[in-house]
């Protein structure tokens, strides 16, 4: 597999804030070098799977197929309300990440290709009339949630299990 590249993944990059009640900025959020965290993630991933993952910058003599990873967006946003509740200020948080991925072989440059989305939103949605308490509570946490469905999202597509299969 090769590295994750993408617009953000080196360098430093503004992905969201975190909002006052009267929706100014209490705080930017930023990434720094995410394509190095991306790789990790993705070849933890499909290693945990049952894959044999190696990275290189070019295609690795011997390798049955290639996994090439673009990050197309990272967001992060968090914007806290007035309303106070017994477990603090009220607040809503949502995260997005979204891949793409492209499975190539020696023979065949475009084997599959898929964009996968990651979402996180909290507080979770009311079931039942029922409503939850956030399960994350820092920008941080909620966008790994988001990444890690996003990156979990492609050893879950039929087409993709097929193409590794033939």
């Amino acid at each position: 597999m090769f590295p994750a590249i993408g617009a953000q993944a080196a360098g430093k990059y503004t992905i969201g804030a975190v909002y006052n009640p009267d929706g100014s900025v209490m705080t930017s959020l930023a990434i720094r070098d995410v394509g190095a965290l991306v790789t990790k993630g993705v070849a933890r991933c499909l290693s945990d799977a049952g894959l044999k993952v190696s990275i290189a910058d070019s295609g690795t003599p011997g390798s049955a197929f290639t996994l090439a990873t673009d990050i197309e967006s990272i967001s992060v946003d968090k914007h806290f309300a007035a309303q106070q509740t017994i477990h603090g200020q009220y607040f809503t948080m949502t995260s997005e990440v979204k891949l793409r991925f492209t499975l190539s072989s020696s023979g065949h440059p475009t084997l599959y290709t898929v964009v996968t989305t990651g979402n996180e939103t909290e507080p979770p949605a009311p079931v039942g009339g029922e409503d939850f308490l956030p399960l994350e509570t820092e920008p941080a946490e909620s966008l790994s949630v988001a990444m890690s469905r996003a990156i979990g999202a492609l050893v879950l597509q039929p087409q993709f299990r097929q193409a590794l299969a033939n």
